[in-house]
C-alpha cells in the first residue's frame, strides 16, 4: 500500500514537473523553467512544497498586484536628473530661481533680481514661471515678463520659419529631423495662443508623416513620445492612436518608444499589450535604464 502511495506522489511530482517546464518554455524562460524542473525531480514532493510555499510568500508579501498596474510606484516621467560637473558648479551657485526673486519683499530688489534673471541663458528652463509672472501684482515685473515672452515667442517664430524653409528646400532627412525636434521644443515650452499651437502640431504631424514615408526607421521615441503627448493635449485620441502604431514598430530597437508604448498601455488599460511588451523587452538587447529596469523588476513573474 505505501508503495502504491509512493509511486503515486512521484508520478503526480513528474507531471508537475513537465507542465511546469512547458509552461515556462511557453513564456520564453527556458532556463529557469528547465532548473526548477531538475529541482523537482531530484527533490519530489517536498520540492514542490518548498516552491509552493515560496510562491506564496512573494504573492502575499512582495506582489500586492499581481494583475494591475501601478504607476504611481513607477513612472515613466520624462524628467531627466541633471548631472552638475565641475565647470558648472560657479555657475550654478550664482544661480537665484526665479520662484525666490518674486519672493524679494523690496520692490526695487525685486525687479533688479528679476531682471538679471531674464538675461540668464537658461531662461526656458523658468518660462512657466515667467509667464506666471505676467500677472504679478508688481506692474513693472508685469510689464518685463510680458515684454519677455513676446520676444521669446517672436525669437522662436523667425527661427522656425527659417528652418521650415530650409526643410522645405532641402532633400536632406538630416534638416527635416532637425526641423522636427525644433517644432517638439518650442510646442514643448507652451508659449504660444491656441491656435498658434496647434498650427505648429499640424505642421509637426505633416513632417513626421514625411519623414514616416521617407524612412520610418529615422523616427525616434522622443519624437514620437513629444507628437502623441501633444496631440492628447488637443483631445485628438485617433491622432495619438495613429502614432501608437509607428512606436510599437520601434519598440523592440528603442527604449523611449518601447517606454512610450509600455505608458500608453498602462493609460488604457491594455494589460495584454503591456505584459507581451514588457517580456518582449526583457528578452531584448535594449540596454535598459533605471526607469525601464524598475518596471521589469516589479512584474517580473
Amino acid at each position: 500500500m505505501n508503495r502504491i502511495i509512493l509511486i503515486i506522489l512521484l508520478a503526480v511530482n513528474l507531471l508537475a514537473a513537465v507542465i511546469y517546464l512547458v509552461f515556462q518554455i511557453s513564456r520564453g524562460q527556458k532556463r529557469k523553467g528547465l532548473v526548477i524542473f531538475l529541482f523537482l525531480l531530484f527533490a519530489p514532493v517536498v520540492g514542490g512544497l518548498f516552491l509552493l510555499c515560496a510562491e506564496g510568500m512573494n504573492l502575499l508579501l512582495f506582489r500586492r498586484r499581481d494583475d494591475r498596474l501601478n504607476e504611481a510606484e513607477l513612472s515613466f516621467s520624462k524628467n531627466k536628473i541633471r548631472v552638475i560637473t565641475d565647470a558648472d558648479i560657479e555657475k550654478e551657485a550664482d544661480h537665484v530661481p526665479v520662484e525666490e526673486a518674486l519672493l524679494v519683499s523690496d520692490k526695487f530688489s525685486k525687479r533688479q533680481v528679476f531682471l538679471e534673471l531674464l538675461k540668464k541663458d537658461d531662461f526656458e528652463n523658468s518660462l512657466d514661471t515667467i509667464k506666471g509672472a505676467v500677472e504679478n501684482d508688481d506692474m513693472e515685473i508685469s510689464h518685463y515678463a510680458a515684454t519677455f515672452v513676446t520676444d521669446a515667442v517672436n525669437r522662436y517664430k523667425k527661427k522656425e520659419l527659417q528652418m521650415r524653409v530650409l526643410c522645405t528646400e532641402s532633400s536632406a532627412s538630416s534638416d527635416r529631423i532637425a526641423y522636427i525636434r525644433y517644432l517638439c521644443e518650442i510646442l514643448g515650452y507652451h508659449i504660444f495662443s491656441i491656435p498658434e499651437q496647434r498650427s505648429y502640431l499640424s505642421r509637426l504631424d505633416e513632417q513626421m508623416e514625411a519623414l514616416r514615408e521617407e524612412n520610418p526607421f529615422a523616427l525616434d521615441g522622443e519624437m514620437l513620445s513629444d507628437l502623441i503627448s501633444f496631440w492628447e493635449e488637443q483631445g485628438n485620441s485617433s491622432k495619438a492612436e495613429e502614432w501608437m502604431h509607428s512606436a510599437r514598430l520601434l519598440s523592440e530597437d528603442d527604449l523611449e518608444a518601447a517606454k512610450l508604448c509600455l505608458q500608453y498601455y498602462y493609460r488604457h488599460g491594455q494589460q495584454r499589450e503591456f505584459f507581451e511588451l514588457l517580456e518582449t523587452v526583457k528578452q531584448s538587447s535594449l540596454e535598459l535604464d533605471n526607469e525601464a529596469l524598475e518596471w521589469v523588476r516589479y512584474y517580473n513573474n
